[in-house]
């Protein structure tokens, strides 16, 4: 088949089902919006005012950018099934002009309509709408699907008993906070970064200012046999952060209780805590990863997604 794939890049995790994707045979294009041909920036000050002006009617200078590299990308072209997240960052023409070259067009949104309302006014243009978020599948009858597991890269690492985080100071950050105080005051080993655009002074948090690659990243990830998610309150559905602990075997902790709905929940590898009264247990810290079984794995595999998803041949 025929697929084309477009999303934010989302420090690369679309290029996992991509990658998926072609393992199985399959033809695969994919575009990013903040990567070329779609990235945009604004020329001047004006042109983004006007851009602005343009954007209350759903038609910004940099939705009509991406409509045309799109339309032109495309040309001539047909895809058997095409997968878009985000479609807020598409106008109108641009999915009028998808879904007409294509038999199967699909969304996937990566936010809860708590958080990113905005989602709901293009849904319509699809032929099937998945989400993670439960809450938004049962009301709004969408397909429920979680996400998959990005990576298995870190696997076997040397590390030590240790909590990681990486986060934006945003309504998570007082609870965070808290979590960090925690650790500071029991001797955890523990790291937690913080994107802030603003100043911030605090010897709990390691503060930076511009947003850092996968590879940085990556380096702190290796090292910790704990990854810690902390959820925003409106948000049930499980984020990457849970996927990633099970694909390298890492524990995890988070504040997320509607994890022990799900089949692979073990309070050997998982911890769930309550911010108000936080209490972590230094067996929970100093005990071994447990594997989960290998069938109850594959079905969080990129490529168990992709052919959930996009309904494809289980071969």
């Amino acid at each position: 088949m025929k697929i084309l794939l477009i999303s934010n890049h989302i420090m690369g995790y679309m290029n996992v089902p991509k990658l998926a994707l072609e393992d199985l045979g399959h033809d695969v294009d994919i575009l990013y919006y903040g990567k070329s041909p779609l990235m945009f920036k604004y020329k001047s000050f004006g042109q983004r005012t006007i851009s602005f002006l343009r954007k209350i009617n759903g038609n910004s200078i940099k939705k009509k950018h991406r409509e045309n590299t799109i339309k032109e990308f495309t040309a001539s072209l047909t895809y058997d099934k095409i997968l878009i997240t985000h479609p807020q960052y598409l106008n109108k023409d641009t999915h009028q002009h998808l879904k007409s070259i294509t038999n199967d067009y699909i969304v996937y949104l990566f936010d809860g309509l708590k958080k990113m309302p905005i989602q709901k006014q293009y849904t319509h243009f699809f032929d099937e709408v998945f989400s993670y978020e439960p809450a938004d599948c049962e009301k709004y009858n969408f397909k429920f699907i979680t996400n998959f597991i990005p990576s298995e890269r870190f696997r076997n690492s040397e590390s030590s008993p240790s909590l990681f985080n990486i986060s934006s100071k945003d309504v998570r950050y007082p609870k965070l906070k808290k979590l960090a105080e925690y650790c500071h005051r029991n001797g955890i080993p523990a790291q937690f970064i913080l994107f802030s655009k603003k100043p911030l002074k605090t010897s709990l948090f390691k503060v930076i200012h511009s947003k850092i690659d996968i590879q940085e990243i990556d380096i702190h990830l290796k090292k910790v046999t704990t990854f810690v998610d902390i959820q925003r309150p409106e948000q049930k559905g499980l984020s990457f952060r849970v996927f990633e602990a099970i694909g390298n075997e890492k524990k995890l902790i988070t504040n997320n209780n509607d994890i022990k709905k799900y089949p692979f929940y073990n309070p050997n590898n998982i911890h769930v805590i309550d911010i108000q009264n936080l209490h972590i247990q230094e067996e929970f810290l100093s005990t071994p990863y447990q594997k989960i079984d290998n069938d109850l794995y594959h079905q969080y595999t990129a490529k168990k997604w992709v052919k959930d998803i996009l309904s494809l041949p289980l071969i």
